[in-house]
Parts: structure tokens; sequence; C-alpha cells
């Protein structure tokens, strides 16, 4: 089994100028996990993009921590709905010349 690669949350808090008061609100809601080190916390390489994502959500659009939640649950959501009708398409052209 793989393991996961790991991204500090000082080096993404320092890189993104984000003060640590919106990565605890993150915890608080449960939106993201992260493992203790010494001096840091590190993320899993699979919650990024989430990450990533809830930040801009956040400052860019100002929806709360609360609504990320239900923001990136359903962009989840949309994505596995895109990726379910790319196969159906891909097997109906594959099936059915037009």
């Amino acid at each position: 089994m793989e393991e996961s690669k790991m991204i500090s949350i000082r080096a993404f808090c320092a890189g993104h100028d984000i003060d640590w008061a919106f990565i605890e609100e993150l915890l608080d809601f449960g939106l993201i996990e992260l493992q203790a080190m010494e001096d840091d916390f590190l993320l899993p390489e699979e919650q990024l993009a989430d990450l990533e994502r809830m930040k801009r959500l956040y400052f860019d659009l100002g929806i709360n921590a609360a609504g990320l939640g239900v923001v990136v649950q359903l962009l989840h959501r949309i994505e596995e709905l895109e990726e379910k009708l790319r196969r159906l398409s891909t097997a109906v052209e594959e099936g059915f010349s037009l």
C-alpha cells in the first residue's frame, strides 16, 4: 500500500498568507484532518485541492466554514456525476456509431 505524501500546514499557511485561525475553523467543522508532528501539522496530499478550494471560497467569496462543507460536498458530487457522464458517453460512442 502506498503511503500518502504529506503537506506541511505551516508551509501552506506561510505560502498562502493565511492565519492559523482559518485552519482551526476548518478543523472545528471537520473539513480537514491533520496529523500532528513535533512543531507542525501535516495534511494528506489528497486533501490539498480541497483545502485550496476552501481557501478561495472562504476568502474570495466570503463563504463561512459551515457553508464550505456543503459547497465542497456538492462540488464532489458534481465531479462524480461528470465522471459517470463521461463513462456513459464513451460507452455509447464505442457501442453505437452514428
